[in-house]
């Protein structure tokens, strides 16, 4: 529960956290902990599911339903999370690591590789120039990182707008299927087999 308050879109706080913080905690406090620990109490009581653990009143079965589909939703995107994870593990194979150089096809013009900001933190050294690069600290506030770069331009391949969606990035896509087969034999045979899968692969398991 707590994490979802993580995943909160950026857009939404920045414009307004206070009128929506007052709304969201309301809800957590006077519902969502509630019902969280109801569950949990009457799922370990009736050894049942969260849909059927409402057959002790039907009038609120409903709740078994609408959870359900908020954790269908949650998992859906922490699985996303998971790929993007896979995604940088399997770039950092690479012999120079593909987010610590300027010198691929995903960079732009103001991509910079060392920045030195902390000379830039004078107003007087506005003007001053910096590093090696012979660059002043005005260029410094158009630069971008490689780190940014590689995030933006390669792994989300963001667009301009809504409408132009972009190209589908089939790496990423394999990333995304490994870890829905990854996380299906997690949970194949149950809880209890979750912690044997990443060792059967190596030969370690039972």
């Amino acid at each position: 529960m707590w994490l979802v308050f993580l995943t909160v879109p950026e857009c939404i706080v920045c414009v307004s956290p206070g009128v929506f913080l007052i709304p969201y905690l309301l809800i957590v406090f006077v519902g969502g902990i509630p019902i969280f620990f109801l569950e949990i109490a009457l799922g370990q009581f009736m050894k049942a599911g969260s849909i059927n653990v409402w057959n002790i009143a039907p009038l609120f079965k409903g709740l078994g339903y609408s959870s359900m589909v908020i954790v269908f939703f949650c998992n859906t995107y922490y699985i996303m999370v998971l790929a993007w994870g896979f995604y940088y593990l399997i770039k950092s194979f690479s012999s120079t690591l593909p987010w610590s150089t300027c010198d691929n096809e995903w960079n732009t013009p103001n991509c910079l590789e060392t920045f030195h900001h902390l000379h830039c933190g004078n107003a007087s050294l506005a003007n001053a120039t910096v590093g090696g690069a012979n660059l002043t600290c005005a260029d410094l506030a158009e630069a971008r990182s490689p780190i940014i770069e590689f995030w933006e331009n390669k792994v989300l391949n963001i667009s301009s707008g809504l409408d132009q969606p972009g190209r589908i990035n089939w790496e990423l896509m394999l990333c995304l299927m490994a870890v829905w087969v990854l996380v299906y034999f997690c949970v194949w045979k149950g809880v209890k087999s979750t912690g044997k899968v990443p060792f059967r692969p190596l030969g370690l398991g039972p």
